[in-house]
């Protein structure tokens, strides 16, 4: 029987269209009936919100999936002040922008969606990705404060390996999986449609009491995170 998640004819904005995540996204929300303004990250965030409320006339739900999964580089402690501040616009900036543009028109109307697809928390490295990605949850679990009454959720997805990532490309899966004891307890590396349909629930009506959580999405991979 087919599940009917209560989405159709909503409009959905969803940045990283150009990777393998944001294209599954956008693909099962408008097989869910939701009409779907797909974008890269390039441009600035009014010109993404311009280009999506023209497309959609108004946007219920923003999927800040920009940050493609892949494993951080990393940097010393000297990193530039310019290079630290270019790649915080890009990894935190431009979400948290985008849906402080989009909310005044979510709160008029009283329902709105917004889930961020994050990277680990537990950094193994320093790295600007790490940061940014403590800096979209804690920026989300304390923004539900303000705009939790106004019937709208935020919620970050936080994936695993997912093949077709940058990520993917530097594990070899038998290393992950095939072991007695594998890194991956579930066994294989994550689908983008495992994400998508993470997303497409958090998305839905049904999931209305559901906020400021960020949801592992890994097949137990960081079953040893706290």
């Amino acid at each position: 029987m087919t599940k009917d998640w209560q989405l159709k004819g909503r409009g959905a904005l969803v940045t990283g269209s150009q990777g393998v995540i944001g294209r599954a996204i956008a693909e099962a929300l408008v097989g869910e009936g939701v009409n779907v303004c797909s974008v890269d990250a390039n441009e600035g965030a009014e010109a993404i919100v311009k280009q999506g409320t023209r497309a959609l006339g108004h946007v219920d739900i923003l999927i800040n999936a920009a940050s493609e999964v892949r494993r951080p580089e990393r940097i010393g402690a000297d990193v530039s002040a310019a290079s630290w501040k270019e790649a915080m616009d890009r990894e935190f900036e431009l979400p948290r922008r985008l849906a402080h543009d989009l909310i005044p028109a979510m709160i008029e109307a009283g329902w709105g969606r917004i889930v961020n697809i994050i990277g680990p928390s537990e950094p193994p490295i320093f790295s600007v990705e790490y940061a940014a990605s403590g800096a979209l949850q804690g920026w989300a679990k304390s923004l539900d404060r303000a705009i939790g009454a106004n019937g709208i959720t935020i919620n970050c997805i936080q994936p695993g390996i997912i093949k077709g990532t940058a990520a993917a490309e530097h594990y070899d899966e038998a290393e992950l999986t095939g072991m007695e004891d594998p890194v991956i307890p579930f066994g294989e590396m994550g689908d983008a449609a495992d994400i998508a349909h993470a997303v497409v629930f958090l998305c839905s009506p049904l999931s209305r009491y559901i906020s400021a959580i960020v949801l592992p999405v890994d097949g137990g991979l960081c079953r040893h995170q706290h």
